[in-house]
Parts: C-alpha cells; structure tokens; sequence
C-alpha cells in the first residue's frame, strides 16, 4: 500500500495539569486515539513558580517532535481512560520526579 492511500490514525491532544503545591505543577501531555476510545500520555512537564517561558517552548517542541517520531500509541501503552493512563505514566516514571516523589499529599502539605 502507498503512502497516499494508507489508513491514518487521527489523535487528540489533551493536555491535563495537576497542582503539586503552591510552586510547583505538571502538565501531562496526552493523546487521545481517535476512533479507538484509547488514552495515552506522551509526556509530563513538570513547571515551577515563577515560570521558564522557555520551558514551556521547548516543551512545546518536543511534543511535536515526538509525535512526528513514532505514533503516540507505540511509544506508550494506551488504556481505556485518560485517569489511567496518567496513573500509569506516575508509577512508571516516578524515579524521574524532580522531588523523587508523586506522592501529592505530601507534596501539598
């Protein structure tokens, strides 16, 4: 099959933010897979008061670089919902959280 004629899987972007405290936010960037009811995220930023302008360009970037490397569903497991999909991208990466830490109890207290 050629290029012109190949099935395109269409995605949504969902971007959902989480306070950790008074200074501190992520933003996880998610994909929805169109047609598949499928939810993944791609990547979390982590933000800090005041903010990296930046930052929030290069995050940018890379979102869309990512998406252009590979399909968002090859890079990351999709689950049926965006919650879980968030809960999981947290228990996988959380060795990589600045504080070390996902713990958002402790991490408002």
């Amino acid at each position: 099959m050629d290029s012109s004629t190949k099935v395109t899987t269409l995605y949504r972007e969902i971007n959902v933010w989480k306070r950790l405290n008074q200074q501190c936010a992520v933003r996880y960037r998610c994909f929805e897979i169109i047609g598949g009811n499928r939810f993944c995220v791609q990547s979390a930023d982590f933000f800090y008061y005041p903010i990296d302008y930046q930052q929030l360009k290069r995050s940018d970037e890379q979102f869309a670089e990512l998406l252009i490397e590979s399909d968002p569903d090859e890079r990351a497991i999709a689950y049926s919902s965006i919650e879980e999909a968030i809960k999981r991208h947290e228990a996988e990466f959380e060795d990589f959280h600045p504080d070390n830490s996902l713990d958002t109890e402790r991490a408002i207290t």
